[in-house]
């Protein structure tokens, strides 16, 4: 998911997006650290800082929390508030996003998924050396401002039961053939291949990047803004191949039945329990399903296409950001500064990057200390491409990802033939378009 416009109530767009990081939360609560906004000593009030970040994912809600009751604890004199985003219909933290600003209450820190579009409106501030310094790299707009802190790097690919593919003598694919083909050995010898998240719209993103890059973009980089221009369409032959795949995965009965009610976090329960042998995800869910079975050994391999080309994504332009209305208050911009140093530091970054299962971003070392995610390092090192143009970043039209992903689900359960699907995506992105070829 990329950057959506956001309308505030002083006429304003931001544009954020979603991090492939999220669990569940109780939606609704306000998660405060640090006590009630008394007076320190009798005398002025502390500060208040609010940071507020996508509360999808239970291991990253427990990593904001964590470094919340550390700030919290080295500065009685600020009162941290952690905003976590509560439940949308779509599952989008997006929309959480966009009703935050239309009411002013986007905080002071914001996790952001893209901010390409975002710095065009002076919704955020600039982010001063001594945090940028901590990076091996950051987002950075035109002029060489950095607006955001990447968090973690989550590599994204598919976790699978490595006890079945030795039973079977399977291996990792090297091509979408052999792929297509480890899934009928599967299904023949009566396992259920795949398990796909289809309630929640935005768990169908993982499958929906792979697809759009390897079938549409792998030989057409510039494809969304050439879609915009009137140049391609959706009815075209990539977006076709992308959709018979993508469809295929459905109609020859490699996903686990009752997909489009199952959420992101029963996907996990699902490989546990030894009712689908692959998922296809970031790799922070493979100590979700190790805690639910502790005996079940799993490996990783990145999805290639039929050239055996391997993809994963790359999300560093976003990350922490500080708000304009935050930068303009000097205290609450120290405040916020302190926060993320605090946040980036050795004790605290080991201990977020343990909990996520993630790589991390910063110069300072980092152990990686789960031998799984070590491999996948090794592995993401050896030629995975990570391409820039995604669906949902400032190249798409505001709201097309979710409509893109209600169609294909239309396709999926067969309540649309597939050249339908395909017209009605073009039309979605022609309506949602004002930039778009003049008739």
């Amino acid at each position: 998911m990329g950057g959506v416009h956001i309308q505030t109530r002083s006429g304003k767009l931001l544009a954020a997006g979603v991090l492939l990081l999220c669990g569940a939360v109780t939606a609704g609560i306000l998660l405060s650290a640090g006590k009630s906004p008394e007076a320190v000593g009798g005398r002025e009030k502390r500060t208040v800082l609010t940071v507020t970040f996508a509360s999808g994912d239970e291991g990253w809600n427990q990593a904001v929390t964590l470094a919340g009751d550390a700030f919290s604890r080295q500065n009685p004199d600020i009162r941290l508030e952690l905003r976590p985003s509560t439940r949308t219909p779509g599952g989008f933290y997006d929309d959480f996003l966009r009703k935050a600003a239309a009411t002013d209450e986007l905080g002071d820190i914001v996790e952001l998924k893209n901010t390409r579009t975002a710095v065009e409106y002076q919704m955020f501030s600039p982010l001063p050396e001594e945090l940028t310094d901590l990076m091996e790299d950051t987002w950075r707009a035109p002029d060489g401002t950095a607006y955001t802190l990447p968090l973690v790097r989550l590599e994204q690919g598919m976790i699978y039961n490595e006890s079945v593919f030795d039973a079977l003598e399977l291996s990792p694919p090297k091509t979408w053939q052999e792929f297509e083909g480890l899934c009928a050995v599967l299904k023949e010898r009566r396992y259920t291949p795949l398990v796909v998240g289809a309630g929640d719209y935005w768990h169908l993103m993982f499958w929906g990047r792979y697809f759009f890059n390897s079938c549409v973009t792998a030989d057409h980089p510039s494809w969304q803004q050439d879609c915009t221009l009137g140049k391609v369409s959706w009815t075209d032959p990539e977006p076709k191949k992308m959709a018979e795949r993508f469809s295929g995965l459905f109609g020859k009965g490699y996903v686990h039945g009752g997909y489009a009610a199952t959420g992101d976090a029963e996907t996990c329960e699902i490989i546990a329990n030894g009712k689908a042998v692959m998922l296809y995800a970031l790799c922070n869910q493979i100590p979700k399903i190790q805690s639910l079975n502790p005996d079940m050994e799993l490996g990783w391999f990145f999805m290639p296409d039929e050239n055996g080309q391997k993809y994963s994504f790359d999300d560093k332009s976003g990350g922490w950001a500080v708000t304009a209305e935050c930068g303009a208050d000097e205290k609450k911009y120290d405040a916020a500064v302190k926060f993320l140093e605090l946040f980036y530091s050795r004790e605290v970054y080991q201990e977020v990057c343990n909990i996520m299962n993630g790589l991390p971003v910063t110069k300072e070392g980092i152990r990686i200390e789960d031998s799984l995610l070590q491999d996948i390092k090794v592995q993401a090192e050896a030629g995975v491409l990570k391409p820039d143009e995604q669906i949902g970043d400032e190249n798409t039209p505001e709201g097309f990802d979710s409509a893109m992903y209600r169609h294909l689900m239309e396709l999926f359960e067969g309540k649309a033939a597939e050249e339908q699907v395909l017209e009605e995506l073009q039309k979605e992105w022609e309506s949602r378009n004002p930039d778009g070829a003049e008739p």
